[in-house]
């Protein structure tokens, strides 16, 4: 039986980077550096996804070994994996009849740069390939978190394993580019594991998170007075540091928080709601199409003088729309026995 507290987490978050998001850092809603405030939503998917993965593990009483890491690979990768390259393949046709339009169709560079992380790098039109950075660091920290779970000490403290995470964040952003996926990698991961933890024994109290919230804050103001660093976690994301960090954890405290007061049963029938169904059934199918109905508007604001309100829905009709239809590839699993 599918855990329907989490199904319409996941969903909300789906519903607010289609929406909120992308609507400010694609369409201009409001300045970036007041929507950078609401930058929250990656770290959440992370804990949302390990935590997944702990009741997965718990209910299906999996145990890492070869066979069965094989086999959990190849059906989290067909679950991914096929709904994007069919997506890539619809942007893939529309990047080379760009590129011949131009005169400067390079087809075989264009369908590697499609098919390799960070997807599209070099070759997309508008905002085919903006969100698909997201794609890579998923697949690596969801390959690795059996991994970690299995091998790292789930009695170590929470400080201590942050603290860690910090220091080597903050290390590597001294190393070229290069490593700029690694330390993604590592970041997302330390969330997946949180999660994890969470179905667990790591309980959380309502005084630590307001403790929690409010030394993330303190540590933030402080940042600003008295080091050369932004606020702006926009550019505190890419790649992530310790003040995105921080960030993260302030509004990660502050839902956990909310939600101790919430009774799920409340909510749930958010699963059944018209608006809202869409994206617990097609969630992954509307993120990814996304970069399309965008995209469309942003082709038609360049020829039609019409209300960015307006466009903004527009985007989210043709989205939403478009993640139905091609929703059903969700549901495909490659299984070997």
């Amino acid at each position: 039986m599918r855990n329907k507290s989490i199904d319409i987490a996941r969903a909300a978050l789906m519903f607010y980077i289609v929406t909120i998001i992308h609507g400010v850092f694609w369409l201009d809603i409001i300045p970036h550096s007041y929507g950078s405030l609401l930058l929250f939503e990656m770290p959440l998917i992370f804990v949302i996804s390990g935590y997944a993965y702990g009741l997965f593990e718990k209910k299906s009483g999996f145990v890492l070994n070869t066979k069965n890491y094989i086999l959990f690979v190849i059906s989290r990768s067909s679950r991914i994996l096929i709904p994007y390259l069919t997506y890539a393949t619809f942007c893939l046709f529309i990047v080379v009849l760009q590129d011949i339009k131009e005169s400067s169709a390079d087809i075989t560079a264009i369908i590697l740069a499609w098919l390799t992380p960070p997807f599209g790098e070099g070759y997309s039109f508008g905002m085919l390939n903006m969100h698909l950075w997201f794609i890579g660091p998923f697949l690596k920290v969801t390959f690795l978190l059996p991994i970690v779970t299995k091998f790292y000490p789930l009695k170590t403290p929470l400080w201590l394993t942050s603290m860690g995470l910090c220091i080597i964040i903050s290390t590597m952003s001294l190393i070229p580019e290069t490593a700029s996926g690694l330390i993604t990698t590592i970041f997302y991961l330390f969330w997946a594991y949180l999660g994890y933890i969470l179905t667990n024994h790591l309980k959380i109290k309502r005084s630590q998170c307001i403790v929690l919230g409010i030394s993330g804050i303190f540590v933030l103001v402080l940042s600003k007075f008295f080091l050369p660093v932004t606020l702006n976690m926009q550019s505190n994301k890419f790649p992530p540091n310790w003040l995105f960090f921080v960030f993260s954890f302030i509004w990660l405290s502050l839902f956990l928080l909310v939600f101790s007061y919430l009774n799920p049963k409340k909510i749930e029938f958010l699963a059944s709601s018209t608006w809202f169904k869409p994206f617990i059934v097609n969630g992954y199918s509307i993120y990814l199409w996304q970069g399309v109905g965008y995209t469309t508007v942003y082709i038609i604001s360049s020829k039609i003088n019409l209300s960015i309100y307006f466009l903004w829905f527009l985007a989210i009709v043709i989205t939403v729309l478009l993640g139905i239809f091609f929703g059903p590839l969700e549901r495909i699993r490659l299984k070997l026995n």
